[in-house]
């Protein structure tokens, strides 16, 4: 007799004499035991599903940065000027709110990405089918990216393993063109343009080791400020302050926390341009308007003149300085003749 049956009977017996007045925990108890396998099964799944996600799982750094912007309504600023703003006919608007979405533009991050030439992603192996992001001196490879493909054929990645082979030479192994031998400085064409390669001199293996395989990933800077840009978190951290935060997600905080520095700086650069070129036209503008009033005063003095000479109209204040100057004159006469 298996434990089924013998469950069967015993909850018949509880039947008869509870007469079904209610639940009999003992019996649900066995019920589920004899079930016991597919929970043990249940839990061993869960835990290696577990496993599986915390081993593949990419660790990410939230990266933050608080800055305190000019707001122009709570400042002074020489677009706001009230007499420029009056002579150009508008008046700018500006506000953290405004500011606050100009660091979402994609072409800061595009700018941004240009400058610190992100087209490389690099990373090492960390176990199996596990690849670890490197920055910086952790590389020990620098790429130069020499021309870029402007129509690049498909592939099924976008990736190169590269791996030292000696003091002077290296292998790669390209989607597209295959395992090969090279040496550094020598120009390689794969599927995303002509680059070369040389050994990092800020390389310390301290990190990593130089022997160990590398993977190199290519990015458009466009397509990686794009994605970069998407990622980008603003939020305003008061209303009654000019203050915003910006956060980013990156594998690497090192790298993260220099992309943050360049987007600030690119901020700054692109705010210093906008302002500079503000004045610039409003100086053109008030040069403009000074060169019109100085053209009209002399049309009106021309025809001042003009006038004067049609109705012989003599100049009173000149006329009236030299009576004064002749009678001043008489005067010194008459006391010179009285003291004689």
């Amino acid at each position: 007799m298996d434990l089924s049956e013998i469950i069967k009977e015993l909850e018949e017996e509880e039947n008869r004499k509870m007469g079904k007045t209610g639940p009999n925990y003992k019996l649900l108890l066995f019920k589920y035991l004899s079930k016991w396998k597919w929970f043990a099964a249940g839990i061993v799944l869960c835990l290696a599903v577990a496993f599986l996600v915390a081993h593949f799982s990419t660790p990410q750094f939230q990266i933050k940065a608080t800055l305190l912007l000019k707001d122009k309504e709570k400042g002074a600023d020489f677009s706001s000027n009230a007499v420029v703003n009056n002579m150009m006919g508008f008046a700018p608007s500006s506000s953290v709110e405004n500011e606050a979405e100009v660091f979402k533009a994609q072409s800061l991050m595009i700018k941004a990405c240009q400058e610190l030439r992100l087209n490389n992603n690099f990373y090492v192996p960390r176990g199996w089918m596990r690849w670890k992001e490197i920055y910086g001196n952790e590389v020990p490879f620098k790429i130069t990216i020499h021309e870029i493909n402007e129509f690049q054929p498909e592939v099924d990645r976008n990736y190169i393993i590269l791996e030292a082979a000696g003091d002077n030479s290296f292998t790669v192994d390209d989607p597209l063109a295959g395992t090969g031998t090279f040496s550094y400085g020598e120009k390689i064409a794969n599927f995303f343009g002509t680059y070369s390669v040389e050994p990092n001199p800020d390389y310390n293996p301290i990190f990593e080791n130089l022997e160990q395989p590398v993977r190199i990933s290519f990015f458009d800077h466009v397509a990686i400020g794009r994605a970069l840009a998407q990622e980008l978190d603003v939020k305003i951290v008061n209303k009654l302050a000019s203050v915003i935060e910006i956060s980013i997600n990156q594998q690497h905080p090192l790298k993260g926390k220099i992309l943050l520095e360049k987007l600030i700086e690119v901020y700054n650069m692109e705010t210093e341009d906008d302002k500079n070129r503000t004045a610039l036209n409003t100086i053109a503008f008030i040069d403009e308007q000074l060169v019109d009033l100085t053209a009209e005063l002399e049309e009106i003095e021309k025809k001042e003149e003009q006038f004067k000479l049609r109705n012989n109209i003599t100049d009173v204040g000149s006329e009236s300085q030299l009576f004064l100057s002749s009678t001043a004159a008489n005067r010194q006469q008459i006391s010179e003749l009285s003291v004689q």
